[in-house]
């Protein structure tokens, strides 16, 4: 299926020009094949030498003249403007919160409003109806809610992942926006089954939400080895993901183990990590490969027979790293955490309580080892487990349907 008669405009942080949402270039190119035409508008513009298809278009939001000052801006959107912050008033329980950021939801208001216009002019060069699509529920998400009440754009819909979902995550429980956000929209997708039950159980508007998983593509199956111990680790250096707790039950363990983490942090964060991984017994070898490319990493999982990926994350929305590893056949421990469990089951590995302590994540380990699950049979269901749910290809054909039907 494809279609020849529409445009679609994908928001981003920084994509395709940095790190932050790289498993958009696995969603890019099926998008192409229904659209004619895709217009990529991130937040911040970097250096790129990312190859994109012909048919998608870079125009950074930094880039777009505004002619206009936010004064005559907030004079002309007064009433609008005030209609907001009266909505959030009343949306956010927590009412001294709301008067203490007055000034910063006000600055977000009048950023909205300028990226809108912004927008509006971009989209008025085209001609051909459009699809409005943003990959977060941030302040792209609030001007294409101003766009649609001017009526000035018919539809628009966003994913939610984790921080932009999970109201614990922010301070007094509060997402702002969130309702003004809903309410506008054509679709809401949660990247996990977890997600779009939390949007149902709480909030209005939630008729209009649905799942839709990310994937990734199939880059072939990692190589077994019953003779090495490889783990594997794939994230920031970051408190959130605890390393740390990892690093302590690794030290437990009495059997040659190399660990291999892929992904970077502050230097205070680094040497936090290091000065645990320094007491390591010599049996266990522990190699840091700080930030590195998403192929070099599929490089890694070609060639180096990896056992176990681990992922302790304190929270999570739906871990893409562990998506990556169980496409090539990895087997996973997992803390249950977010939507994890619905990647994590017992055709991938084994879930453990997110309270675990560094002795029994060790003995995770070791049983591990010696289980059933370290095995080329166990790994081949793995696989089957991601190419079902998982796959580029399967679930990004099913949302760019979705996109394209949007009224």
């Amino acid at each position: 299926m494809s279609s020849t008669s529409k445009i679609l405009f994908l928001y981003t942080l920084d994509f395709p020009y940095g790190n932050i949402e790289p498993y958009l270039f696995n969603e890019l190119p099926i998008l192409c094949t229904y659209f004619k035409k895709i217009i990529i508008v991130p937040s911040e513009k970097r250096e790129a030498n990312n190859v994109l298809p012909e048919n998608v278009e870079v125009v950074c939001a930094q880039d777009i003249a505004f002619h206009s000052t936010k004064k005559k801006l907030f004079l002309k959107n007064f009433f609008l403007i005030a209609g907001i912050l009266a909505a959030e008033f009343f949306n956010c329980k927590a009412k001294l919160f709301f008067f203490s950021r007055f000034r910063l939801t006000l600055s977000e208001i009048l950023y909205s409003l300028v990226l809108s216009e912004k927008m509006k002019t971009l989209i008025d060069k085209e001609t051909l109806p459009a699809i409005h699509y943003s990959f977060w529920m941030n302040d792209y998400v609030l001007s294409l809610s101003i766009l649609k009440q001017k009526k000035q754009i018919t539809n628009y819909a966003f994913r939610v992942h984790g921080f932009d979902l999970y109201e614990e995550r922010r301070p007094y429980n509060y997402i702002p926006f969130r309702e003004r956000n809903y309410k506008y929209s054509s679709g809401i997708y949660s990247v996990s089954k977890l997600g779009l039950n939390y949007i149902k159980l709480r909030f209005s508007f939630s008729e209009k939400a649905n799942y839709s998983y990310l994937g990734t593509l199939d880059h072939g199956i990692n190589p077994f080895s019953d003779k090495l111990f490889i783990i594997v680790t794939c994230s920031g250096i970051i408190p959130l993901k605890r390393l740390d707790l990892l690093a302590k039950a690794i030290a437990l363990i009495q059997f040659p183990v190399k660990w291999y983490h892929f992904g970077d942090g502050n230097n205070k964060n680094k040497e936090e990590l290091q000065k645990i991984t320094n007491r390591f017994a010599q049996n266990i070898e522990v190699e840091f490969k700080g930030h590195v490319s998403q192929k070099e990493i599929f490089d890694f999982y070609k060639t180096n027979p990896v056992s176990v990926f681990i992922n302790v994350s304190e929270t999570e929305g739906l871990p893409v790293s562990v998506m990556e590893a169980i496409s090539f056949g990895i087997p996973v421990i997992g803390t249950d955490v977010g939507g994890t469990s619905e990647i994590i089951t017992s055709q991938t590995g084994w879930l453990v309580k997110k309270d675990i302590t560094e002795k029994e994540l060790a003995d995770k380990i070791n049983s591990f080892k010696i289980s059933d699950l370290n095995s080329v049979d166990f790994r081949k269901k793995v696989k089957i487990f991601w190419h079902e749910n998982f796959s580029a290809q399967k679930n990004y054909n099913q949302f760019s349907g979705q996109l394209l039907a949007l009224k």
